[in-house]
């Protein structure tokens, strides 16, 4: 049994980390102004909120242990009488989405609501959402994978939205925030996010949630969403540390506050909830947010224009006037993010939805031209660039959006090699397409008359699933280390393995290697570190060691080693124009690899024969070839010398393999080269 050979990483997923709002404080900002909602509540294109654990204003505030946090305050605004609504968590996060805390009083795993949460209100109004929680192992997942927990995730505790596919498809692993926010078309108007139980201060120190901020926070200032859109950041704390006080720190960054400023009115968790409903014109859900203010403090509402016939006062903003000579008075510097002049625009009205769905902003009239312009004619092969989400289960059926370039109506799109259905090409840069049955990670491809999208770190996809009751997380203390600088890999499950017949392993999917594996407990923890600048992909499995007998198996964890996306691993990608379609290889010192099937569909019982061919003869090498069933993680055949080597088989029952050979030694060791994955369904 060998180390899995799951494919190849997908590039850097994270902006660089640094403290940002030095640098975007001076910039003014020459977009269009946004108009104020109801009061002087601003009407922001996007809205991000930070929920982190268990500390009091006091606590936090001009502690030493907390550097970064501090040196945000003076760039943003800050709520000085801010207070939670409740002890424990699970009221508190209620509160902040929901307008009330539903007679919650513990941190129940079981106490759903049939009820309206913002989410449903935001997709009703045209926009988007995401919530975005660390070590979620994957998309919509419903239980307890420690370091995740249920208890912070308020979504998932509304039937309508967890009940709802679609809409419980939005809550999502951490791991997908920098890529979303990579562009503004792909950012949601919502984005919710959680820190796990270690980065948000409730399990662990105060630097470590810190240093998490540090990380995180810039991902969100530098987006294009932050820097060229009317957006707002909230970054507060559920509840403090069991006072009776409950107070705890409300920041605001960008969204037009005024560095610098305090907010002493009283405020709380319902306040920010009214905030979000003021800014988009959204109603009220329930008796917190209905009866609560919104941060007037820090958007005071607009004067009141002049009776007819008056005068208006001159502006104390805005426009500088003409001086009598010499320079023009300078302008003052723009706060963080995009300025927020008074305006009396108002936003369309809602457009009404089913409960629990989310939809992104409303299409253009048929005819429209986009704000582009229209899509080019492609005049090369097709590229991609972007996949998201980059997991989901083995089962699969999700809904996958391929961004990329050269994509023609009739384009056709394969997971390793098999074809995806429901393909809909939106334009020549963007795809959607549902995602087939598999197992491992596989490489996307998108096939047009004019050739096939090259394998690239960009375009892969990993499948996770879980098995009698299991479930894994991971998480990374950094996705960003500098080259040789170390990272901790975490891996947390739902049950002790101990006492099964299973351990829990972490693997480097980049390069086919298992970096630790522990036989009982619920976690387990590795320090890696890289000599060359790039980027690899990680998960976690509950299995044997060297992931044989899968029974669980997490969601990606991208982690790249300095230089930029796309920066050397030791090997490139190297596809060939006599390659078939999803079988490009992988070369590394020189070596490639593709892997071929007799059959692709076979019936109960018939043999399959796969073949492994190498670009030369391993035999003066140091390593052989291997073929492997990635699905159970078995090495079915190696061969020292020569350059083929072949395995037939077949399978008794109703199955689907998914099948990769790797140059390599015996065993799956010192990885040199990797092919795609090939599926086989007996039936």
């Amino acid at each position: 049994m060998v180390p899995l050979p799951l494919g190849r990483l997908r590039a850097v997923r994270a902006a660089a980390a640094g403290t940002l709002a030095l640098v975007l404080l001076g910039a003014l900002s020459l977009a269009a102004p946004a108009a104020h909602a109801a009061g002087g509540i601003p009407s922001w294109d996007h809205i991000f909120t930070i929920v982190m654990e268990n500390r009091n204003y006091g606590e936090l505030v001009g502690n030493a242990q907390a550097p970064y946090f501090n040196s945000l305050i003076p760039q943003g605004g800050m709520a000085t009488n801010f207070t939670a609504v409740a002890h424990p968590s699970l009221p508190d996060y209620m509160a902040l989405v929901g307008g009330t805390t539903f007679g919650i009083t513990t941190d129940c795993t079981d106490c759903f609501v049939t009820a309206t949460s913002i989410t449903d209100e935001i997709a009703a109004s045209g926009r988007s959402w995401k919530s975005y929680q660390e070590s979620l192992p994957l998309a919509c997942f419903k239980g307890d994978a420690y370091p995740y927990v249920l208890k912070h995730n308020p979504f998932l505790y509304f039937n309508p939205l967890r009940d709802n596919p679609s809409a419980c498809g939005q809550v999502v692993p951490y791991s997908y925030l920098p890529s979303d926010l990579a562009s503004v078309s792909t950012t949601p108007n919502y984005a919710f996010v959680v820190p796990n139980m270690c980065n948000d201060m409730h399990d662990c120190s105060t630097a470590i949630g810190d240093q998490w901020l540090s990380q995180s926070v810039p991902i969100i200032l530098n987006s294009p969403a932050f820097r060229n859109q009317h957006s707002v950041l909230f970054i507060t704390w559920d509840e403090d540390d069991n006072s009776p006080t409950n107070q705890v720190p409300l920041l605001v960054l960008g969204g037009g506050v005024t560095p610098g400023a305090q907010a002493t009115t009283a405020y709380n968790h319902y306040s920010l909830l009214k905030t979000v409903e003021a800014s988009w014109g959204l109603a009220p859900l329930a008796g917190g947010d209905s009866a609560a203010a919104p941060l007037n403090d820090f958007w005071p509402p607009p004067p009141p224009p002049p009776p007819p016939g008056s005068t208006p006062p001159p502006s104390s903003g805005g426009t500088q006037p003409p001086s009598s000579g010499g320079t023009p008075p300078p302008l003052s510097p723009a706060p963080l993010g995009l300025p927020f002049p008074g305006g009396t625009a108002t936003s369309p009205p809602p457009t009404p939805l089913v409960l629990g769905q989310n939809v992104t902003r409303p299409a253009q009239p048929s005819g429209a031209a986009s704000p582009s312009g229209p899509s080019p004619t492609p005049t090369s092969a097709p590229t991609v660039s972007r996949v998201d989400p980059i997991a989901g289960s083995v089962s699969g059926g999700d809904v996958v959006t391929i961004s990329g370039t050269g994509f023609t109506p009739k384009s056709v799109v394969r997971f390793g090699t098999t074809p995806a259905a429901g393909v809909t090409v939106n334009s020549s840069t963007s795809i959607t397409a549902v995602v087939p049955q598999g197992a491992g990670t596989t490489d996307i491809t998108v096939s047009t008359n004019l050739g096939t999208s090259p394998v690239s770190a960009q375009a892969e996809y990993t499948y996770t699933f879980s098995n009698s009751g299991f479930a894994v997380g991971l998480y990374a203390t950094s996705l960003t280390p500098a080259v040789n600088g170390s990272v901790t890999l975490v891996a947390s499950t739902n049950r002790d393995v101990g006492p099964t017949a299973y351990g829990i392993s972490i693997e480097d999917v980049t390069l086919g290697d298992e970096v630790a594996h522990a036989g009982s407990g619920a976690s387990l923890s590795v320090a890696v570190s890289q000599k060359l600048a790039g980027t690899h992909r990680y998960v976690a499995m509950v299995s044997n060691p060297a992931g044989a007998n899968q029974q669980a198996v997490s969601g990606p964890v991208v982690v790249t080693w300095g230089g930029t996306a796309g920066s050397t691993l030791g090997f490139t990608v190297a596809p060939s124009p006599s390659t078939p379609p999803g079988v490009a290889p992988l070369t590394s010192n020189g070596f490639a690899i593709t892997l071929s099937t007799t059959a692709a569909a076979a019936g109960i019982g018939s043999s399959v024969v796969l073949t492994a061919t190498a670009n030369q003869d391993v035999g003066p090498t140091a390593y052989g070839m291997s073929i492997f069933d990635a699905t159970t993680g078995q090495e079915l055949a190696h061969a020292a010398t020569g350059s083929v080597v072949t395995v037939s088989l077949s399978q008794a029952s109703v199955a689907t393999h998914s099948f990769v050979a790797m140059v390599c030694s015996v065993g799956g060791a010192n990885s040199q080269a990797s092919s795609n994955p090939v599926g086989v369904t007996w039936s």
